[in-house]
């Protein structure tokens, strides 16, 4: 019950506490796709991000599980899929974040595209963006 508040808080706080994400898609030279610009998600459209996503679905697979271990619900098969759909997603947000995202980041902050910030302030370098990208393994 605490894990399923503490889920509910985070998603809270995405929703209507952190600012909005002003997202900016890069492409490489020659690319033949269409450029989208830049993209804000803020509110409700902050869920359309993948992370956020497992993070609901975990909350879901928990809350089932509590229901089922306490005698609510029966303890259906399908929570056991949940379960590896979830193991699958959350290794795939914590690899694309730690071996794509941040090496990606890093190398624009070296030359100089973030313009003066500092190492700790570039996006996904911060404590709570780790968290949220790293944390749903445990």
């Amino acid at each position: 019950f605490i894990l399923f508040l503490i889920l509910a808080h985070r998603i809270f706080l995405i929703l209507f506490v952190r600012p909005p994400i002003d997202i900016k898609i890069d492409y490489q030279p020659g690319s033949q796709l269409k450029s989208m610009g830049s993209q804000v998600l803020a509110g409700v459209g902050r869920l359309a991000t993948f992370t956020i996503q497992t993070w609901t679905l975990q909350t879901i697979y928990f809350g089932l599980v509590t229901l089922a271990t306490l005698g609510y619900i029966q303890p259906y098969r399908q929570i056991s899929y949940l379960f590896e759909l979830l193991f699958a997603t959350s290794h795939l947000v914590s690899c694309v974040t730690s071996y794509v995202l941040v090496p990606t980041m890093c190398k624009q902050w070296l030359k100089g595209d973030f313009g003066g910030i500092k190492v700790s302030e570039i996006p996904l370098l911060g404590v709570d963006q780790l968290t949220v990208h790293n944390f749903n393994i445990v």
